[in-house]
């Protein structure tokens, strides 16, 4: 198989894109970024921050167009365009599956249709976020490793915000999430990383 010399971020102007993006500059590979400069992030302007070592291509992952551009002659790709925002997601829904959900599926649509382009990928990384496993891991000294559900209503008009044992009631103590937690996708910007 022949090595990866030429990768592209998206997101690479974001906070984990730009590291990843000066990281790989650093072991010497040659990167390309994909990235939308949202508004809501950089505020109308280039960070100065960007790898000056990196190409930009200053575009959407929503724009086919965009993709195109951006995946000519790359061998590998590390997808972590999204747009970012719990809260912000369950008011702006259809922002948020189009930008998230969509915009990596035009990624695949562009590899599907351009074999001159996906014959030259050897690796796609995407993205998606701890979000959507939801209210987290919990141990409980009865039943030990539990994963709760939502907070009922009357606890939470009883202004009992802490999280329960789904078994006993008792409280329970938070504790690191492994990838063999059951999702619970409770916000659209979990379904929309989760989708991805």
């Amino acid at each position: 198989m022949e090595s990866i010399e030429r990768v592209l971020v998206t997101g690479g102007a974001g906070f984990i894109g730009s590291h990843t993006v000066d990281l790989l500059v650093e072991k010497g590979y040659e990167v390309r970024v994909l990235d939308n400069l949202e508004p809501q992030v950089h505020f109308n302007r280039k960070p100065d921050y960007l790898n000056p070592e990196a190409e930009y291509v200053f575009g959407d992952i929503v724009n086919r167009e965009d993709w195109l551009k951006a995946l000519k002659d790359v061998d590998a790709v590390i997808h972590l365009a999204a747009i970012v925002g719990v809260g912000q997601s369950m008011y702006q829904p259809v922002r948020y599956l189009t930008t998230n959900s969509i915009g990596t599926a035009n990624m695949y649509e562009v590899l599907l249709e351009k074999p001159e382009i996906r014959k030259g990928i050897r690796k796609v990384v995407v993205a998606s976020s701890k979000s959507i496993y939801g209210e987290g891991a919990y141990v409980c000294k009865a039943h030990g490793l539990v994963y709760p559900g939502l907070r009922k209503r009357e606890q939470l008009e009883k202004k009992d915000w802490e999280v329960h044992c789904p078994f006993c009631d008792e409280y329970v103590k938070p504790v690191g999430i492994t990838e063999e937690k059951p999702v619970q996708n409770l916000s659209i910007y979990a379904l929309s990383k989760y989708d991805t």
